[in-house]
């Protein structure tokens, strides 16, 4: 029997939806993963008569993909039968906890084997099959928003038998561990972060007649793990269903009143009636979207960065690669032209062609990129071994020329350079294709000593504080995640107009009326550590003040970063009362851990205070 507090299921219909842009009708379909081959139903939806319908809307996997909403099947295992998302042409993501019940993947009518299998915390798992899939779902770079139309699948158990009052009318639905099959529903989004949520969730209504909807939104139960929740309109993936990223008290269900009013898609346990005829049916379901730091964790280990070193051997994180004539060069190199230059033992080494050499050209192809995504290139140039003048050359990257009549030593010998594309998207291939070409014309010579290719990744945005526009904060706001530093900081909303006149892009107004701060009698010091970065990348990191709670003077802090003060003695409050400031620190490279370490702590000889709004660390472009 499978662990009833581990596996989550659905109960969805297909619906099409139709919208009118542009005076066109569109059609939208979502869709809720479930196992193939089961015939019995497995969401369960808001039916209010007899006889429960277990033959609502199934699907498979060729019609996700036909419906642009693409969805895997995990079996192999005992009757296991899950799901997963395509998210990359070799990788699919799914639940955790789903990682011993599978050994297989069928996708579009093709069998996969399993190379392996990463835990990335919360419930989530990346899985790399050993093949292609035909096509994959964008993980959404934004949080859903009010009336958003979430398509969702899965695979999980059945309703079980009606739950009736008095008088005979279906309040809802017994739990079952029974008739698990694939089907799919639609839920619209009602509500955004209103609980004390620090990971962002939304809210949908449990009920008939929801507009748009009708009666195709579901409550998931055992067996609807890992799968996909997509917005209806972009196709983009919004959620993985999992059990590692709700509240434990999210199972909310009464047992003693008359009001049952919410239920998470964990609980198994009559969720559909609440267990007693006399209660009301659920009203509404919670779920956890992907934010920045989960897409970001999923986007870098689905798409490994690339670090050739050309024509030397590998070096740290770079790789040795060799095309062409390879050469040794020797003394310093002049880095104070390129931005977050590559190690000196990159531009020590070079890859090149001369008139004479057999082939036309120097190119590399990545292959296996997701297309849904944008990437960054950099070509780095040691200004050597040609002299100033005597190799210029094209450089194109999948087939467009992004720099002609380069010349690699054109600020002279042994000065580096660096050609950057900040946003490539892959060909339909999933690939990257670079070329290095002599310009027409030229000497026929053509060189590079380094090529970087990096996925770009979502800005690190945090709101410190917990709650719902109280004395407790605001917790998750879009996609600037609710944060709470440690035991003992306080937390505070503010009133008043915030004044945003002295800050450049300035954050929300609703991270500045959040405020987490501490006190002398209390842990003072704020700690927050971003993981999972690139050493490769300089990053800038934004810290906003509100110029509260404490008043001019009150409270001083250093600031550092990876244990280096970058500011000291800054008091928040010294614009005055609700007026706002920032901190910018650009670059910051994040130390061997991958982590960038803020700490915001009282000055040495001050009242002990300190105080944050909000923190921001994106990568320098």
């Amino acid at each position: 029997m499978q662990n009833q507090a581990c596996f989550l299921s659905y109960s969805f219909k297909l619906a099409i939806i139709r919208k009118r842009v542009g005076g066109l009708m569109k059609r939208a379909a979502l869709v809720c993963l479930a196992a193939s081959g089961l015939t019995a139903s497995a969401m369960v939806f808001p039916l209010t008569s007899e006889p429960y319908d277990h033959n609502k809307n199934p699907w498979t996997s060729s019609d996700t993909v036909t419906w642009g909403y693409p969805m895997a099947i995990l079996d192999g295992v005992g009757s296991y039968v899950f799901q997963g998302i395509p998210i990359a042409p070799q990788y699919l993501v799914t639940a955790q906890h789903l990682n011993n019940y599978f050994n297989q993947v069928k996708f579009n009518g093709t069998t996969y084997g399993i190379v392996s299998q990463l835990d990335l915390g919360n419930d989530t798992m990346l899985v790399k099959i050993d093949g292609t899939f035909s096509s994959y779902a964008k993980v959404s770079p934004n949080a859903p928003a009010i009336d958003d139309l979430i398509l969702c699948f899965g695979s999980g158990w059945s309703a079980g038998a009606a739950i009736k009052d008095a008088g005979g009318v279906v309040r809802g639905w017994q739990d079952s561990q029974v008739g698990g099959a694939p089907r799919w529903g639609v839920l619209k989004v009602s509500e955004m972060n209103t609980v004390n949520y620090l990971r962002g969730h939304f809210f949908w209504s449990w009920m008939p007649g929801i507009s748009g909807v009708g009666s195709d939104n579901p409550l998931f139960k055992g067996g609807d793990s890992g799968g996909g929740m997509f917005n209806a309109v972009s196709k983009q993936l919004v959620s993985v269903l999992r059990t590692g990223v709700s509240p434990s008290y999210a199972n909310n269900q009464a047992s003693s009143t008359t009001n049952c009013t919410w239920a998470d898609i964990f609980s198994n346990d009559n969720i559909y009636g609440c267990g007693q005829a006399t209660q009301s049916q659920i009203s509404k379901g919670a779920h956890a979207y992907i934010m920045w730091d989960e897409r970001n964790d999923i986007l870098i280990n689905a798409s490994p960065q690339i670090l050739l070193n050309a024509g030397g051997t590998a070096t740290g994180d770079w790789t040795a690669w060799n095309q062409g004539y390879t050469a040794s060069l020797g003394g310093t190199f002049d880095t104070s032209a390129v931005p977050n230059p590559a190690p000196q033992a990159v531009y020590a080494s070079v890859n090149y062609i001369y008139a004479s050499a057999p082939q036309s050209g120097i190119s590399y192809t990545a292959s296996n990129l997701m297309r849904t995504e944008t990437y960054k290139v950099r070509l780095h140039f040691s200004g050597s071994p040609f002299s100033q003048g005597e190799c210029h050359q094209d450089i194109k990257i999948n087939g467009t020329t992004i720099s002609s009549n380069f010349d690699p030593s054109g600020l002279g010998v042994n000065k580096a350079s660096v050609i950057e594309a900040s946003a490539i998207t892959p060909d339909t291939s999933n690939s990257i294709v670079i070329e290095v070409l002599p310009h027409a014309g030229s000497a026929g010579h053509a060189t590079v000593s380094g090529i970087e290719i990096s996925v770009n990744t979502s800005s690190v945005k945090l709101n410190p504080g917990t709650g719902n526009g109280t004395a407790t904060g605001t917790g998750s706001v879009g996609d600037w995640l609710g944060w709470l530093p440690s035991p003992g900081a306080y937390a505070v909303w503010l009133q008043g107009t915030i004044d945003t006149s002295a800050v450049s892009n300035p954050a929300p107004d609703a991270i500045y009326r959040d405020v987490i701060y501490g006190q002398a009698n209390s842990p003072a010091s704020l700690v927050y550590t971003a993981s999972h970065l690139r050493t490769t990348e300089n990053y800038k990191v934004r810290l906003h003040f509100s110029g509260a709670p404490f008043d001019q003077g009150e409270c001083i802090q250093d600031i550092k970063i990876n244990g280096t003060t970058v500011q000291s003695s800054f008091d928040p409050s010294a614009l005055g009362v609700n007026k706002a400031s920032v901190v910018e620190v650009s670059p910051v490279r994040p130390n061997t851990n991958k982590e960038i370490v803020i700490e915001i702590a009282p000055h040495s000889g001050s009242a002990g205070n300190t105080a944050i709004s909000g923190i921001e660390i994106t990568v320098n472009q």
